[in-house]
């Protein structure tokens, strides 16, 4: 009997009350038994050389950082104050805890999820690209559509326009949080478990039905990105050339460099921003709406996607979206129930 209760509370645990480290856990052994499978070593990126990862890897943690700074700010701002009760001065000691392990998580799955982007061709080495080639064909209206989108704001605004793309996906990243850290933990909690998944689940998608790009087939219209795809597509033939060798002797540098298109996690992750941001009826929306349209824009105008990564990507997005739903009205009916 003692040995179930043990195992009920093991699984309550990580489970309901801390989903994040069960998502962390099991994309750790995921990511030992693709290493062990192919050989493929885990490798950190080197901050004395991390050619253009300094902007794909640490950019995102940096802002996670900034981010965990402004919980503590919050969390000393209250102690000081002495707003509460010495159960609000728990809860807020609870929330300061908890804003730590989201950025100790949160680190270490996107540090997971680089790893095995990276590995992908060495698990495995097919490529779909043909397939969704012909979907775009067969979808060239659309594409057109986003083409044409693209050059009429290229052509009213400035030089910038090519770091946009990633900019603003990390600019709905940090206000995201930023803004339900002020506003509303409860919606913080639904939104970081939602990104959560979605970058843990992220790179086992990539490895389903993978695809390099429609760069391939013809350049984009971001001269930045082309440069980016083509460096990208090369290290993949590096990686397949010489294996684990080449990861082991290059990959702290090119960590973010693993090339996988199918399906768009940009495209996936902006759109739960998107819906919380509804959900919640934050003044965000309009803004997002905007980003997020362009967003889908530069996804195929830039030759990252093909049309079809972003429906599949979204509906990834809807599937975290329902999972940290579950998860938050789960821990919802359990402090009820104390």
């Amino acid at each position: 009997m003692s040995e179930y209760l043990f195992y009920q509370n093991c699984k309550s645990f990580f489970t309901f009350r801390y989903p994040e480290i069960a998502a962390t856990l099991i994309l750790l052994a995921f990511a030992l038994f693709f290493s062990w499978q192919t050989g493929a070593p885990f490798v950190v990126p080197d901050p004395e050389n991390t050619g253009f990862i300094g902007l794909r890897y640490s950019f995102p943690l940096g802002l996670g950082a900034i981010w965990l700074g402004i919980s503590f700010l919050v969390y000393k701002r209250r102690q000081r104050q002495g707003k509460g009760t010495s159960d609000v001065a728990d809860s807020n000691k609870r929330y300061a805890i908890q804003a730590l392990l989201y950025f100790v998580t949160f680190s270490t799955v996107m540090w997971l999820h680089f790893n095995i982007k990276l590995w992908g061709p060495l698990i495995n080495p097919r490529r779909f690209d043909e397939l969704y080639q012909c979907i775009d064909v067969a979808l060239a209206p659309l594409l057109d559509i986003a083409h044409e989108a693209r050059d009429w704001v290229g052509s009213h605004s400035g030089d910038h326009i090519d770091s946009w793309y990633l900019l603003t996906f990390a600019f709905m990243f940090f206000i995201s949080f930023a803004w339900h850290l002020f506003r509303n933990r409860e919606a913080l909690r639904n939104v970081f478990l939602a990104i959560l998944f979605i970058e843990a689940l992220g790179p086992l998608c990539y490895l389903i039905a993978p695809a390099a790009g429609p760069f391939l087939y013809g350049n984009g219209q971001n001269l930045l990105a082309l440069l980016n795809e083509q460096a990208m597509w090369e290290i993949r033939g590096l990686i397949l050339q010489q294996g684990p060798a080449w990861i082991s002797a290059y990959g702290d540098r090119y960590l973010s460099a693993g090339l996988a298109a199918m399906p768009s996690l940009h495209a996936g992750a902006s759109y739960v921003f998107v819906h919380y941001a509804v959900k919640y009826r934050t003044p965000l929306v309009p803004a997002y709406i905007v980003m997020y349209g362009w967003i889908l824009i530069e996804a195929v105008a830039s030759k990252w996607h093909y049309l079809i990564d972003l429906p599949v990507g979204i509906a990834l997005a809807l599937f975290c979206i329902w999972l940290s739903n579950r998860f938050c009205q789960a821990e919802r009916n359990a402090h009820s129930a104390v």
